[in-house]
């Protein structure tokens, strides 16, 4: 299991179709890549966390160049998962055993049924440290 500390970005965006397209490929065609999102609507906004690969700056300057007024960042810890039954649970588990709460869990498949694993914690240090980063 690879575990490690990571950068997220949040923002919102007005809930209109066709927003997201246009970010992501904006994002694309600059040399920016999504490892990882969470987006989910809430009435007339869109909330949404990405972990991006490329120059985080430039990134936020192209979100705010398309109306994202505030766009902030924080550390998330990143866990690189087996693909096998229980790996999740197995995680869940040692965090919770070592009183670290997950506040926002996202994930992703990665190439031969391996998952990557994006937490918020109330400790990403010593998640990091009990998950064997």
């Amino acid at each position: 299991m690879k575990v490690r500390i990571v950068t997220e970005i949040a923002f919102q965006f007005p809930n209109e179709v066709g927003i997201l397209a246009k970010t992501a490929r904006t994002l694309s065609e600059s040399g920016i890549g999504i490892k990882g999102m969470l987006n989910y609507s809430q009435g007339s906004t869109t909330q949404t966390y990405m972990v991006l690969s490329g120059d985080l700056e430039k990134a936020k300057k192209i979100l705010t160049d398309q109306g994202v007024e505030s766009v902030g960042q924080g550390n998330v810890v990143e866990v690189e998962l087996e693909g096998e039954t229980g790996a999740i649970a197995d995680m869940a588990e040692k965090l919770a055993e070592a009183n670290i709460n997950i506040a926002n869990m996202y994930a992703c498949e990665a190439p031969q049924g391996a998952s990557v694993i994006y937490i918020s914690t109330n400790d990403d240090d010593k998640a990091v440290e009990v998950l064997g980063g």
